[in-house]
């Protein structure tokens, strides 16, 4: 493989806008997928008397979120693929058992971390974050550091590749961190926008320390 440029952040987040801009109609409809969901999630909650349909909603509502999560990492993925993310892409639920063991595992080491005074759930976050990219791409081109298609295996590759690369990684991190605050201020419709973006910049960074393909945005 050709030796590339040493990796940038504000690159991963460019590399992400310009996708985005060449890619808005399915972007934007798992974007918009997504608020509709968080917000019709708290809405209906509080309907709810009967705390066994209160945990039954919990439950579906968990799960249209996973597949609608793990449809915007297929679609990062795809993008940096050199395709088009298609809405049946993005409505699969292919890969979900995989991923809603990792998101439970994730989720509890987080929580656990978090209760530790934030800072080790923060850094437990932090190492995790490639899980869900390491599935999907597990299933379709096998890198070095996700052989496996295991939940173990993602979280495993997940950190190795954060530990390696931590520097501009947390760099990342934050400005993600910066433009997801940025579109919940505007009324949340920013997320719209800065969702899907910051979602291919991590796959960009996911594929480039991984090792994987990366399609020049508008290849």
């Amino acid at each position: 493989m050709a030796s590339r440029a040493p990796f940038s952040a504000t690159d991963a987040i460019g590399y992400g806008w310009r996708a985005f801009t060449q890619n808005l109609g399915p972007l934007v409809l798992i974007g918009l997928m997504l608020l509709v969901t968080s917000v019709a999630t708290n809405w209906l909650s509080r309907g709810f008397d009967n705390w066994l349909l209160s945990l039954a909603w919990s439950g579906l509502a968990l799960f249209i979120s996973l597949v609608i999560g793990l449809g915007l990492i297929r679609a990062a993925l795809a993008i940096l693929d050199g395709r088009r993310p298609s809405v049946e892409e993005l409505l699969s639920t292919r890969d979900i058992g995989p991923y809603f063991v990792a998101s439970l595992i994730v989720a509890a080491i987080v929580t656990v971390g978090l209760l530790l005074c934030i800072l080790p759930g923060l850094i437990a976050g932090f190492a995790l974050q490639f899980y869900g990219y390491a599935i999907i791409d597990r299933k379709v081109d096998a890198v070095a550091t996700a052989p496996q298609s295991s939940p173990t295996g993602a979280i495993r590759a997940s950190t190795q590749v954060v530990s390696a690369n931590v520097g501009p990684l947390i760099l990342l991190a934050l400005l993600c961190f910066v433009l997801n605050i940025v579109g919940a201020m505007l009324c949340g419709i920013g997320l719209l926008v800065t969702l899907p973006v910051t979602a291919i910049a991590i796959a960009y960074a996911w594929r480039y320390f991984s090792g994987g393909r990366i399609v020049p945005a508008g290849a």
